[in-house]
């Protein structure tokens, strides 16, 4: 899966892209979830102290919607981005 290999390597605007042009195709909860979390990483790596996740709170929760019961695998990913996402989850 090339657009998991790319967000694993940090190079994060060819998978925002890649998965852009995947969830524009065919949308589905596992791209929506990767380019929420690959939105975040952007925020957080940005050095504009007032970049927001915005885009990446839309993304995951579209894909709570679609199903509810995704969740991210800690071996993976980071204690900040598995709290942001049960933050998103939380919300109303």
């Amino acid at each position: 899966r090339q657009r998991e290999r790319a967000f694993a390597a940090g190079e994060l605007d060819a998978a925002e892209r890649m998965l852009t042009e995947l969830v524009e195709r065919q949308p589905s909860p596992a791209a929506y979830l990767l380019r929420g979390c690959t939105r975040y990483t952007r925020a957080m790596l940005s050095r504009d102290p007032g970049a927001l996740p915005v885009g990446a709170r839309e993304d995951i929760r579209r894909a709570f919607s679609l199903n509810p019961s995704l969740w991210l695998d800690p071996r993976h990913f980071s204690p900040r981005l598995i709290a942001f996402l049960e933050e998103v989850r939380q919300q109303p």
